[in-house]
């Protein structure tokens, strides 16, 4: 139950809570995790930058990534084979000036056995956990290059 004199601060916490969500809207970068079944990955979304496919071209031969798939938007980069590296996957979906960045790492269907399935087929690259964290440290480390060079903020 709350007391008459909580009130005032409850509707002082509340109009700050709602100046703080707005704020979040207004940002022209963002960082999230989508979750579906057995797949996970980080997408970033963001406003495009000038020269935007010059500097993904130029990043991605830079750091190794090859295109994989390409038209109507969509630029797929991947990096490894999956045979002694598991392979980090780079999308870049456009839609007119916004751009969602996805990045994820493969885990190949030998590794996932050899983890007793403890391996999901694909994981985010952003930090946290035990698993995978060579692989995902080193996609992170290569998006957070792009997103440097879009000069858009990094993937913790």
């Amino acid at each position: 139950m709350v007391a008459a004199h909580d009130l005032g601060s409850l509707e002082d916490l509340a109009t700050i809570n709602s100046a703080a969500c707005g704020a979040e809207r207004r940002m022209s970068t963002e960082l999230a995790i989508n979750n579906s079944n057995s797949t996970s990955r980080t997408t970033v979304r963001f406003t495009a930058p000038e020269n935007m496919l010059r500097t993904v071209a130029a990043w991605a031969e830079q750091h190794g990534y090859r295109p994989q798939q390409q038209g109507d938007g969509r630029h797929v980069f991947q990096k490894g084979t999956g045979f002694l590296v598991a392979p980090m996957m780079v999308e870049l979906v456009t839609d007119g000036d916004q751009v969602t960045l996805t990045a994820w790492v493969r885990i190949n269907l030998f590794t996932r056995i050899m983890s007793f399935f403890l391996l999901p087929a694909e994981m985010p690259v952003q930090s946290g956990g035990f698993r995978a964290v060579i692989p995902r440290n080193m996609a992170r480390k290569a998006v957070n290059a792009l997103l440097t060079d879009l000069a858009q903020p990094l993937i913790p």
